[in-house]
């Protein structure tokens, strides 16, 4: 199954280190460990890209699924 569509119209992510929060309204949140220092995160169409300290990318379709770029 794909993102909820609340969460790529809410739009709101933050990092916190190793982890990433992707809002889907004002208080509710899914938490993405990622395990290592995230550099940057953000929405490519209904896909969650987010660029890890080293410069890898990895592509998220769900919550819990990825490839690596």
């Amino acid at each position: 199954m794909a993102w909820d569509y609340k969460f790529i119209s809410f739009g709101i992510i933050k990092i916190k280190g190793p982890k990433v929060l992707v809002y889907k309204d004002q208080f509710n949140y899914t938490t993405i460990s990622v395990g290592v220092l995230v550099l940057k995160a953000e929405w490519a169409g209904g896909v969650l890209e987010i660029t890890l300290h080293d410069g890898t990318v990895r592509r998220y379709w769900q919550e819990d699924k990825f490839i690596t770029m």
